[in-house]
């Protein structure tokens, strides 16, 4: 069933779409049946893209992706990558002339982790260089070096330009940090990830709901003011995934404890018992916020949940939820006419936004689930389980 998403329901419409052959990259900015309306081109999803086609050449051995994965990496060598400062801008104009230069935790995380995947799938030394370089200069200009973290951005030039830390960029350099580290095995990227993982859960990890606040200042006080007191499930999820992965490497207990309090929140206050899959927006205490199911959201809950079946499930807690979902995604969010997912749902599956892509969604999160659905689920059924 993965395979057959990755390959026949979510990448065709990509390529058939997104590949700017005159310029060079990809457009994401993609209507339900492909058509453009924005030709603007971020960096992260630039980089989400050859991610996409470097893991279907990991799972496919065929040239095709590697190429599609290729032409990303030479849009983003030949013209994103900052000459003067290092580091990558926020945004582009189609022929990869700066729109937005400041430098985000968000894109230089993304940056990172498609040239990781791309360096997994092809051993380019050079993918991995500039991926490396890439999170020294994070690390030494974002990185709150006093009290832990990640600040929010920096101006071109990396100075700083707010030291509001939100979770999304704390989670996705913990996440940047796990991509290195799996095709190197260079353990000085597990001593930073297992430093900020201490970080979120000393000052982002609320232990009372157990679930991931949103914005903190510098010093970590929390802000509720920021989401109006809502936590994203997306995020919870996300974190749940990130830190039973880094449980996996280090074997640090207090990383899955932690997870299985995130998942069971999520589960709690955020899965539909009635239609199947996730919200996306609950108040921190635990109400809903919003009807909306977010795409993104429900692949972080299918990876998240596979997981943490793999690593620890034998009284079979995590499979209804995980069915449920896949059930609501395949029902729901997949496009039988045109391929790929919506972007969001009502409760019962109703598409809200039938746009395919933006400057936040491209092929990534639809493969990375795909992707690692495969993996977990022959690791299951290796040890006589099944979830789907």
């Amino acid at each position: 069933m993965f395979r057959e998403q990755i390959f026949e329901g979510i990448l065709p419409f990509w390529i058939q779409h997104s590949i700017d052959t005159e310029l060079g990259g990809y457009i994401t900015h993609l209507r339900r049946d492909g058509s453009r309306y924005d030709t603007i081109k971020t960096t992260a999803m630039q980089s989400r893209m050859m991610y996409a086609f470097a893991a279907a050449y990991r799972l496919s051995g065929e040239r095709n992706y590697l190429e599609l994965a290729r032409h990303g990496l030479q849009f983003m060598t030949d013209g994103l990558w900052d000459s003067a400062y290092g580091g990558w801008p926020d945004s582009t104009n189609r022929h990869g002339a700066p729109l937005d230069a400041e430098k985000r935790t968000f894109t230089e995380s993304y940056a990172i982790i498609g040239l990781a995947e791309y360096y997994a799938a092809t051993k380019d030394t050079s993918a991995l260089e500039l991926a490396q370089r890439t999170f020294e200069l994070a690390k030494h200009f974002l990185h709150d070096k006093e009290c832990g973290g990640y600040f929010l951005r920096c101006a071109p030039d990396w100075s700083l330009l707010s030291t509001r830390k939100t979770i999304c960029s704390q989670l996705d350099m913990l996440f940047a940090l796990v991509s290195l580290y799996r095709p190197t095995g260079d353990h000085r990227y597990v001593r930073d990830a297992v430093e900020l993982a201490h970080v979120i859960l000393e000052h982002m990890y609320d232990r009372r709901f157990h679930c991931l606040v949103e914005t903190c200042n510098a010093n970590w006080t929390y802000d509720p003011f920021a989401t109006r007191d809502i936590t994203w499930i997306g995020h919870n999820l996300k974190g749940a995934w990130v830190l039973l992965q880094l449980f996996e490497i280090t074997g640090v207990e207090r990383f899955a404890e932690a997870a299985r309090g995130i998942l069971d929140f999520s589960i709690r206050c955020g899965y539909d018992c009635e239609n199947g899959g996730f919200f996306h927006y609950v108040y921190r205490s635990g109400p809903l916020a919003s009807q909306e199911k977010l795409w993104w959201t429900n692949c972080e809950a299918l990876m998240a949940l596979l997981l943490a079946a793999r690593l620890d499930d034998a009284a079979g807690t995590y499979a209804p939820y995980f069915n449920g979902t896949l059930d609501f995604c395949m029902r729901s969010f997949l496009d039988p006419k045109y391929g790929e997912w919506y972007r969001s749902c009502d409760a019962a599956g109703m598409p809200l936004n039938s746009s395919k892509g933006g400057g936040d969604k491209a092929a990534y999160h639809t493969v990375q689930a795909c992707a690692y659905a495969i993996e977990y689920l022959q690791a299951l059924q290796q040890r006589g389980h099944a979830c789907a």
